[in-house]
């Protein structure tokens, strides 16, 4: 499953993949001091992730976070 990740103070999404989406969400919850909230799955594997973090490459803030826009952009394109 791909997935999208925000962080509720800073309006981040962290984009990213895994085959247990709350447990990921909970391991990234313990090395965060910030409140975190799973907006968005699909169905995708390490691929779909890649190809997603190229369409939205211009809002990349670090690795796989994201400025909220991307969220948006993803849902116009698709």
């Amino acid at each position: 499953m791909v997935y999208f990740i925000e962080n509720t103070e800073t309006k981040h999404i962290k984009i990213g993949f895994s085959d247990r989406v709350a447990k990921r969400l909970g391991q990234l919850q313990v090395g965060n001091s910030q409140k975190l909230r799973l907006v968005f799955q699909m169905y995708g594997d390490r691929e779909t992730e890649a190809s997603i973090h190229q369409k939205l490459k211009k809002y990349r803030i670090r690795g796989d976070w994201f400025h909220a826009i991307a969220v948006e952009e993803f849902f116009k394109l698709n």
